[in-house]
């Protein structure tokens, strides 16, 4: 019997319709997607719950809108689910009409090609694919509220713009079962709220979400987008009043809401530029004749060194001290350099309060008998007290200041060692370390203090503080700056060294050398 597939023309036609299909298939966005740098990390993500913030126009949403297409089509090159049923995901915008049905739903009919789509139900925004796999559109504004997000298990779900906080934590539920991912594509509008401090600062801190997993944050920016036309971008450099909005809206940046940034911008910058990923971690070590070691293969290493001790050069070093339970104590030391001071090390670790002075005294001696300034509330108290009383340190290479009579103005009353802090003195040293920043008279290289100052704020009750993290870093420098501003700045020899020296555990045993380099 004739069989027309058999025949050679047959074949021919079927071939040319393959190649045919395979050129369309290759000019298709859902195939051809050339992703953005960043784009292409919120793709590679294998975070149970990935951040995305970034500035308008800096190619969030088509990023969240591709990785999700992705894995509802089962084309994802590494996501695989753990089970063999068809896929669930949910699309979570703000609003029906400004998110879903003008930005949303238009740009998932541009990503996922039509082949894959067997049902579109428009009453209630649901997309069944060929395979049964099911995408359900949402809003997360005000009506229903968290309730409308009960009652399903989903393998990943896509929110964008930031959801109400109780619809995130209802969403976080839903993806537990199936071992499924949340995306989270933003600019952050809202200010400093509940997505700054249960996703934005515990992904830079490495924790996880309760019930969940690590928290992966990929920020971007407005000029990452190449296909931005240049005249759109003229005019959004335009179209904001403050520095502070500029920087949300293009760089994705949160910015305080009733409050406003210790730092300002401009002065963050100057930090920015001369942060340094060049250290060495380690610990010191005081061996049997008195001699200060670095010592890098140590577990637990709380010294980071971007530049060792050099002879003849003179060091200044501020000390935040903590009771040693969950805060750490840091310390900061910088070189003189001219007329100005760069920092050399940063010492950052929880240290019990027995341990806080020898500690402080080790780090003073490596670096040539630097002049120390010690915050002397609390514990501060007891590194004063232990280094005095025992005669650790030259008493002459420990800061001396006369006591503030709660004038900003740094009048006086009586005299001591090391700096209490209050709110007066706090702002006094604050103020002289930002013009000492701007001026280039005071550099920062460590990028965890560029952190700690970017979260240090003003809230809306007056109240200076870390929006997230701790502020240790930032004390400890402003009391390093304080040191080095003073009057009473002496530098000491090594022959003016008390002969009672200490070592880790130990006190006693005089010496006749100190450390050489």
């Amino acid at each position: 019997m004739y069989d027309i597939k058999e025949t050679t023309e047959f074949k021919r036609v079927q071939l040319l319709a393959y190649l045919n299909e395979i050129n369309r298939r290759r000019g298709e966005l859902f195939w051809n997607a050339e992703l953005l740098p960043k784009q292409k990390e919120l793709y590679e993500s294998k975070a149970k719950v990935t951040l995305y913030i970034g500035g308008n126009r800096s190619g969030k949403t088509f990023g969240g809108a591709f990785t999700f297409a992705q894995i509802m089509c089962r084309e994802h090159t590494s996501w695989k689910p753990i089970h063999d049923k068809p896929l669930r995901g949910w699309v979570v915008g703000l609003d029906s009409t400004n998110m879903l049905k003008n930005i949303l739903i238009p740009q998932m009919e541009e990503t996922i090609p039509k082949r894959y789509i067997k049902n579109i139900e428009i009453a209630s925004r649901i997309w069944t694919l060929k395979d049964g796999s099911r995408i359900q559109f949402k809003t997360s504004e005000s009506t229903g509220g968290d309730k409308k997000f009960q009652s399903d298990n989903l393998d990943v779900i896509w929110i964008d713009e930031e959801c109400p906080e109780d619809v995130f934590d209802e969403i976080k539920m839903r993806v537990i079962d199936r071992n499924g991912i949340i995306i989270m594509t933003m600019t952050p509008t809202q200010g400093m709220s509940w997505s700054y401090e249960k996703l934005y600062k515990p992904g830079l801190e490495g924790k996880k979400v309760d019930g969940l997993g690590a928290i992966k944050v990929i920020e971007a920016n407005t000029e990452d987008n190449p296909y931005l036309p240049e005249e759109a971008m003229t005019t959004l450099l335009t179209m904001f009043d403050s520095e502070e909005e500029r920087q949300m809206r293009l760089h994705g940046k949160y910015i305080l809401v009733g409050g406003h940034k210790i730092f300002p911008f401009t002065i963050l910058e100057h930090v920015r530029k001369t942060v340094s990923t060049t250290f060495k971690e380690g610990d010191l070590f005081v061996d049997e004749i008195g001699k200060v070691h670095f010592l890098e293969d140590c577990p637990n290493p709380g010294l980071k060194v971007y530049e060792g001790p050099l002879k003849g050069e003179r060091y200044y070093v501020g000390v935040d001290s903590s009771e040693g339970i969950n805060d750490p104590t840091c310390i900061t030391v910088s070189r003189e350099r001219g007329n100005r001071i760069v920092q050399v090390a940063e010492f950052d670790k929880i240290v019990p309060p027995e341990d806080l002075a020898k500690t402080v005294v080790a780090i003073g001696r490596w670096y040539n008998n630097a002049f120390i300034n010690v915050e002397r509330n609390s514990t501060g108290m007891v590194i004063v007290s232990e280094i005095y009383g025992n005669k650790l340190y030259p008493i002459s290479a420990l800061y001396l200041r006369e006591k503030d009579d709660g004038d900003l103005t740094g009048a006086v009353a009586t005299s001591q060692i090391g700096t209490h802090t209050d709110a007066y003195s706090k702002a006094r040293m604050i103020r002289n370390l930002r013009g000492a920043i701007q001026e280039d008279r005071y550099i920062i290289v460590s990028e965890e203090s560029f952190k700690e100052m970017d979260a240090y704020v003003e809230d809306k009750n007056g109240k200076i503080r870390a929006s997230f993290g701790h502020d240790d870093r930032v004390c400890a420098h402003f009391l390093c700056q304080e040191g080095y501003e003073s009057q009473q700045i002496r530098y000491i020899m090594p022959y003016e060294i008390q002969q009672k020296e200490f070592r880790y555990g130990q006190r006693g045993n005089p010496v006749d050398e100190w450390v050489r380099h």
